[in-house]
């Protein structure tokens, strides 16, 4: 049976992270925009860096485990058992679509971004604060997922029945 990922809304292409991926794509086009950088050089750069972290978080987060379920999927389920809501929200169940139309955001928000420079590039400071607590938040989650210490897809099995 296909495991579907979803995010709540019955909708497993587009959820909330969506207009993430367009926000990022808005603040990296402003921010290389202030340091001179000319359309195709931020549309290489954020389409190539955008779409090695596509590539990871995806490879990542859809080991599959039993039944050909996504082991984010169980660490999400097991965290919702364990009243562990404040963390859990953050983890999306994506699958391939989700991460193509993630793509599609950020290339939208690259070019909404460039467009709309001249009315955000006051703020570029603001740009990166967000910038960095992305990463932030990012890095927490990373760090929860490798503290599993999950090396293949046995090592994910034994964490799921633990």
């Amino acid at each position: 049976m296909k495991e579907e990922a979803t995010n709540g809304m019955g909708n497993e292409y587009v959820d909330i992270w969506s207009l993430i991926h367009l926000l990022s794509g808005v603040i990296v086009s402003v921010i290389m925009k202030r340091y001179g950088y000319n359309l195709m050089s931020i549309f290489l750069v954020g389409n190539i860096s955008h779409l090695y972290y596509e590539y990871v978080d995806y490879k990542k987060y859809n080991l599959l485990v039993e039944d050909n379920t996504r082991l984010l999927k169980k660490l999400v389920d097991m965290m919702k058992r364990r009243d562990e809501n404040i963390m859990s929200w953050m983890m999306p169940t994506k699958g391939i679509y989700n991460s193509i139309w993630d793509h599609i955001f950020h290339i939208i928000g690259l070019f909404i971004g460039y467009g709309m420079y001249k009315r955000l590039k006051g703020m570029v400071g603001i740009f990166w604060v967000l910038l960095i607590l992305f990463w932030l938040k990012k890095l927490v989650l990373e760090v929860m997922f490798d503290s599993l210490n999950l090396k293949d897809k046995n090592d994910a099995k034994r964490y799921v029945r633990s």
